[in-house]
């Protein structure tokens, strides 16, 4: 049983090379989503949606590693909301929702050192535009100087366009669909880090996408 269990060991980097063979073209697309939320004192709260699709093409330089390039669409959602003063009388409130849109490409790489479980890394960079919404919210029925005795609401609108730059990083699984293994649906964990004129973003998404291995001989 060990003797077995050794040579299949052994004959697993040939079954690898022998499905990801050196000059196969590869495809993909892969879509990725997180969302986060945060409730402090006072009723106020932070949330956090990101979403991100991810097509690319690339050819298997080596054996198990292909390397080619990504376009990155990326949209972002942030929304805080504080309560600054809350009393049975009085309320002052704000609430603030930053949206932005990018568009990126770059190069990257993925490598498959055991069987079917990749890693990939990119670099990518491009341009986002971004819209931030801010609304104060008044009320007061109590003698506080500061605020007014009527409800009131100010609202502002910023846009901009911005550059933006940064990396995506992390471990995944394909798990192939059809009896020929040329097409495959890939798991994976990523890592993204990007900037965009002084504001950065660091964080952990889920990803789903699906590969094609094209022109690739089954051995």
């Amino acid at each position: 049983m060990r003797n077995v269990m050794l040579m299949a060991f052994m004959a697993l980097p040939l079954c690898c090379t022998a499905q990801f063979n050196k000059w196969t073209i590869f495809t993909n697309g892969t879509g990725a989503y997180s969302y986060s939320k945060y409730t402090g004192s006072n009723s106020s709260s932070d949330k956090s949606r990101r979403m991100t699709l991810t097509p690319s093409i690339g050819v298997f330089v080596f054996n198990r590693c292909v390397a080619g390039v990504e376009f990155n669409y990326l949209y972002a959602k942030d929304e805080s909301s504080t309560v600054l003063l809350l009393t049975s009388q009085n309320v002052y409130a704000n609430r603030e929702t930053t949206r932005s849109r990018a568009y990126a490409f770059g190069p990257y790489v993925r490598y498959y050192p055991v069987a079917k479980l990749f890693v990939q890394g990119g670099y990518f960079w491009g341009g986002t535009k971004q819209e931030n919404v801010a609304d104060t919210y008044a009320t007061g029925t109590g003698n506080l100087p500061d605020l007014p005795t009527q409800p009131s609401r100010a609202h502002t609108e910023q846009r901009s366009n911005v550059s933006l730059n940064g990396f995506s990083v992390g471990p995944g699984y394909s798990f192939f669909i059809d009896g020929n293994k040329k097409v495959a649906i890939d798991l994976s964990i990523v890592y993204q880090h990007y900037s965009a004129e002084g504001n950065g973003y660091n964080g952990f998404s889920v990803g789903l996408g699906l590969s094609g291995f094209l022109r690739r001989q089954v051995e």
